[in-house]
C-alpha cells in the first residue's frame, strides 16, 4: 500500500480505507501500529491532519 496516496483524503475516506482503530475522531494526529518487521520491530503509520484532511504521512520502525 502507498501511504502517501493518503495525503489530501479526508477522515471519513481513511476510516473506509483502513479503520479508526484506537484515534480519537477530532485529533490531529491519528496512529496506526501497521506491524511487525524482521527484527521485530514495530512499524508505525502517522497521519497528520489539518481541517481533517491529511497534509503528511510517516512511517517510523519503533523497537
Amino acid at each position: 500500500m502507498k501511504y502517501d496516496d493518503f495525503i489530501g483524503k479526508n477522515k471519513k475516506e481513511i476510516i473506509e480505507k483502513i479503520g479508526q482503530q484506537f484515534n480519537y475522531y477530532h485529533a490531529k494526529q491519528w496512529t496506526y501500529i501497521l506491524g511487525n518487521d524482521l527484527l521485530r520491530r514495530k512499524k508505525i503509520l502517522f497521519l497528520y491532519f489539518e481541517d481533517d484532511v491529511v497534509t503528511k504521512v510517516e512511517v517510523k520502525k519503533k523497537i
